[in-house]
């Protein structure tokens, strides 16, 4: 497996690095968080930007956001220049993926999918892009193409709200988004026990040691699938989602504590 390098941070390289997700429903709110992560002190006086090593904006949640996305541009230059060379990722998660669905109320919803990803990539403000597999491969593969042709690195997502599938199904999703042209893949599923969480760790597995050529992200959500969250260099997950008081899923971590563990982790192996 090949790492991604961006801005100097190695995805899929040594101890999985933290995200966390800006999900602020006005330009206000979101500087004022994301100024947070570069600058807030954690408990023990160290700053906790320090430890966080990628952002993402979570734009669905964003209700300044209209049909001709002419805001996104001015909010994403501020938020270039708070976040400085910390790399940004740009989200827009649809509702049926467990997102706030703003673009679903408007008209034509997968041409405005697309529409918005293509002005975060004009922008030339963002690091990587979120494309949504189920979002069909006709979209996904014109996104990804869009993206790469404008130097913008590419996460294929599938999140599963309803439940776990079974292995060969998991293992078969995270194929289809490398061979659709993803650097990162990225799969979250809804364990209903401990014996989803066991299969989810397992397909990463499989994954990282026969099939990734890219770095993967395997997520088990809720508290049951907390596990997941912190036993990336274990089983094969590079990037970890952490939070500073938002979450933007099921079961995230204090990004500090989340810190701790993934460096006591690397220290056992």
């Amino acid at each position: 497996m090949n790492p991604v390098i961006i801005r100097a941070v190695a995805i899929g390289e040594g101890i999985p690095k933290i995200c966390v997700s800006l999900t602020s429903k006005t330009k206000a709110e979101l500087l004022v968080d994301a100024q947070a992560i570069v600058g807030e002190m954690d408990s023990s006086g160290g700053v906790v930007g320090n430890i966080i090593d990628l952002v993402e904006w979570r734009v669905d949640h964003y209700e300044e956001i209209d049909d001709s996305n002419k805001k996104l541009f001015d909010v994403l230059e501020n938020l270039r220049h708070i976040l400085g060379d910390k790399p940004l990722i740009f989200t827009y998660r649809s509702a049926g993926e467990g997102g706030a669905g703003r673009i679903e109320r408007l008209i034509d919803e997968r041409l405005c999918y697309a529409t918005t990803l293509k002005t975060a990539i004009d922008s030339g403000l963002i690091d990587i892009v979120d494309i949504e597999l189920f979002q069909g491969d006709e979209t996904v593969t014109q996104l990804v193409t869009y993206a790469h042709a404008h130097d913008v690195k590419v996460i294929v997502s599938n999140h599963d709200f309803v439940g776990t599938p079974n292995l060969e199904e998991l293992v078969a999703r995270l194929q289809k988004m490398q061979a659709l042209g993803a650097d990162i893949l990225k799969i979250a599923v809804m364990p209903s026990d401990m014996k989803d969480v066991l299969t989810l760790l397992e397909v990463t597995v499989i994954m990282s040691e026969h099939y990734a050529e890219c770095p993967i992200i395997t997520i088990a959500m809720s508290e049951c699938g907390a596990i997941s969250r912190v036993t990336g260099e274990v089983f094969g997950s590079s990037i970890t989602f952490g939070t500073l008081g938002k979450v933007s899923a099921p079961g995230q971590i204090n990004a500090s504590e989340l810190a701790e563990m993934l460096k006591r982790m690397h220290h056992l192996l």
